[in-house]
């Protein structure tokens, strides 16, 4: 079993972030759950498994935690800096924080 950028055996960490999204994708309404787990791992080059996504993806790279912060891009979800920041200072949460509702 893989993750869906490539990585391989990777040892998934504990749960760190739920996000619920609302969105229209090929005119259709979705909804879908993701939750977040923590997974530490050295550098690899990521490459999409799912084709149909991978044509979606316009670029990989890796972020420094202070880039985060200031990103032009659209991260998801939205507080990664915060939920990485965290867990670095504190650990994992526990309790979760509220369920990240994301409506487009």
């Amino acid at each position: 079993m893989g993750e869906e950028v490539g990585l391989l055996d990777a040892r998934i960490g504990p749960l760190v972030w739920r996000r619920r999204q609302t969105t229209t994708y090929y005119k259709k309404l979705w909804q879908q759950s993701e939750d977040y787990f923590l997974v530490e791992t050295e550098r690899f080059v990521p490459h999409m498994r799912d084709e149909a996504e991978a044509r979606l993806v316009t670029e990989f790279r890796w972020w420094h935690l202070d880039e985060l912060a200031e990103a032009d891009e659209v991260i998801t979800p939205l507080s990664l800096g915060k939920i990485v920041s965290d867990y670095l200072d504190h650990g994992a949460p526990d309790p979760l924080p509220p369920t990240e509702i994301v409506v487009d």
